[in-house]
């Protein structure tokens, strides 16, 4: 037989973005929070990747865009050897649309120094349906990356095209500095 509770107090807890780790040669970002999360809430479009801690600054930035992004194997983190609770932490793809926008914006996210991650809304809610603070993360106060992994795959041409006026176009596999 169940017993009723003598007082109650609801979780009124928001969520708070711990960390991230990013690998460019794969296109996955790693979020980790500081409790569990609710993933089917995951919105994107609040993720700014910035070149400086303080968007302010003037350095690149990206605002990621839902194209190609989903989420990815479960609950297992990338970062295995971090002790975060499985639930604390999802991957994203970042999908070719994000990929080749950030790398048009060099030197974004081209080293771990010129990658910083902050939110302009809230991005994620818990399972009390609690929004994830702003506090700690906005565009003024970007994190660095726990974990980075530089784009070490050489881009691939796909094709090409040699016109009569002897013009030569070549489409590669991702966005290339032509310069």
């Amino acid at each position: 037989r169940g017993v009723l509770a003598s007082t109650y107090t609801a979780d009124s807890l928001k969520p708070i973005l711990d960390s991230f780790s990013l690998d460019m040669d794969d296109g996955v970002l790693e979020l980790r929070f500081n409790e569990p999360v609710n993933r089917s809430t995951f919105d994107p479009t609040g993720i700014n990747l910035q070149q400086d801690s303080n968007q302010g600054y003037g350095g690149e930035y990206y605002i990621l865009v839902r194209d190609g992004m989903s989420i990815i194997g479960g609950t297992e983190p990338v970062n295995r050897s971090l002790a975060f609770g499985e639930t604390f932490a999802f991957n994203v793809t970042l999908g070719t649309t994000n990929l080749n926008a950030i790398k048009a914006k060099y030197p974004l996210c081209s080293t771990s120094s010129y990658t910083r991650l902050a939110v302009s809304v809230p991005i994620v809610e818990d399972y009390a349906g609690n929004l994830m603070t702003l506090s700690f993360r906005s565009i003024y106060s970007g994190i660095a990356p726990v974990i980075y992994t530089a784009d070490t795959t050489r881009p691939r041409i796909i094709s090409f095209t040699l016109y009569a006026a002897g013009t030569l176009t070549l489409r590669f596999d991702e966005t290339v500095d032509w310069l």
